[in-house]
């Protein structure tokens, strides 16, 4: 009886190793993280097991599905923050054009209006003025003045742009190229 017996609990043994156990929770977490192209070591030392552990869940078929459907998860989430990062870059980048361009239309606008302005004082001062009090030396002195505000009023506007950046980086490149060319 105990040969019987033997023979018995060999099958048994026999049977529960060809029954595959579904992937517990130790297993989906070597899964995860070999899809997240974790080091074996790491997965190791993470989940407290054995390279060979490893191994022979790698063997696996249900495993290897598992690592493969949480892999195309992780890259559909990547490739959707991405998206939405470029999405939300660009939108930031479009409104700060929009308003470098509302800004500069403004500057330019109060510049031409100062110009105007001064051009008015200089007609008055001139009509108010005798001959011998108008030089050309004041005439000059005083566009000298005009042609300074503007100049100064454009160097502003680069400066807060960033403008200079933007010539050293982008301008001056394609100039030198069309030079080359």
């Amino acid at each position: 009886m105990t040969a019987l017996r033997f023979k018995i609990e060999i099958a048994i043994l026999t049977f529960k190793m060809r029954v595959k156990r579904s992937l517990d929770t130790i297993d989906l977490q070597a899964a995860a993280l070999l899809a997240q192209k974790k080091t074996e070591r790491e997965i190791c030392n993470s989940c407290g097991k054995s390279r060979s552990w490893l191994q022979s869940l790698k063997q696996r078929e249900d495993f290897r599905q598992e690592v493969e459907r949480i892999s195309q998860e992780l890259n559909a989430s990547t490739r959707e923050i991405i998206k939405d990062s470029f999405d939300k870059n660009l939108t930031e980048k479009m409104n700060q054009i929009d308003l470098f361009a509302f800004n500069c239309k403004k500057v330019n606008l109060k510049s031409l209006l100062l110009a105007t302005e001064t051009i008015k004082i200089l007609e008055k001062k001139i009509v108010e003025l005798e001959t011998e009090e108008l030089s050309l030396e004041k005439i000059t002195r005083f566009l000298q003045d005009v042609a300074i505000i503007n100049d100064n009023g454009a160097e502003l506007l680069a400066h807060s742009f960033n403008l200079d950046m933007y010539a050293k980086k982008f301008l001056i490149p394609m100039i030198k190229e069309d030079e080359n060319s």
